[in-house]
């Protein structure tokens, strides 16, 4: 999927400003059956191209974004 932020800025009396971003994310899912029991794998990519980005904290300050991560999950249902 896409993830858009709009224009973001550190604080009103700073004036620095963020410009809009979109990250691209991807995900797949598989389900398969294992004896009685279902296994579900699902993989998860955050900012597939790694695009270098900055966000605003919590704080009004600006921090770097998350570089390209990806994850792994495994479910197991009786």
């Amino acid at each position: 999927g896409l993830q858009y932020s709009g224009p973001q800025t550190s604080s009103e009396s700073s004036g620095s400003r963020l410009d809009k971003k979109i990250l691209v994310q991807l995900g797949l899912r598989h389900q398969l059956d294992w004896g009685n029991a279902k296994l579900q794998l699902r993989f998860q990519v955050s900012n597939l191209f790694n695009r270098d980005t900055w966000e605003v904290d919590s704080d009004n300050t600006f921090i770097p974004g998350r570089p390209r991560s990806w994850r792994l999950i495994m479910t197991l249902t009786h």
